[in-house]
């Protein structure tokens, strides 16, 4: 039971887009980990080597399979609406959108600081700001905002020109 995340990275694999994973197989793969847990108390020393080396690689392998999802979808791959981890995998896209436009230099500030306009209630350094409001704010913050949807980031009009071409 504990190899679920290993058939999860084969299939992730073989797939050109970022396969569904089934609520049904990680709840397999819960139920596993809370019964073994459950009878840690009941387990030899040795057992209870061999599940915590058990519990090693099962992160191990998750991590892996987080790390090719994530790879899949920043290299423009689709995931599938009622994927477990949607919440996530909506986010990267603008990640990229960001640090393609920040490593780029097409953003307007002065070296970390960027001018940004709120398109939602935000706080800033303890300040709340308005929607409409232009802010001076860090990059890692604006990064943040940016993938909340919160702030509208401000493009050098020349460089904009080229991306829209």
């Amino acid at each position: 039971m504990y190899d679920v995340f290993l058939r999860l990275i084969r299939e992730e694999i073989g797939s050109d887009k970022i396969t569904l994973i089934h609520p049904a197989k990680i709840q397999e793969y819960e139920s596993f980990i809370k019964n073994n847990i459950g009878d840690l108390a009941y387990m030899s020393k040795d057992s209870k080597k061999l599940f915590n080396k058990v519990l090693e690689n099962i992160v191990y392998d998750a991590e892996l399979l987080v790390r090719l999802r994530l790879a899949k979808k920043s290299l423009g791959s689709d995931h599938p609406g009622e994927a477990i981890d949607k919440f996530i995998l909506d986010k990267i896209n603008s990640i990229v959108d960001f640090a393609k436009l920040y490593i780029s230099k097409f953003l307007l500030g002065i070296g970390d600081k960027l001018i940004v306009k709120c398109k939602k209630e935000c706080y800033v350094e303890n300040r709340k700001y308005m929607p409409g409001d232009i802010v001076y704010m860090n990059a890692e913050e604006a990064l943040i905002h940016y993938i909340e949807g919160n702030i509208e980031l401000f493009i050098n009009p020349y460089l904009e020109q080229i991306l829209h071409q």
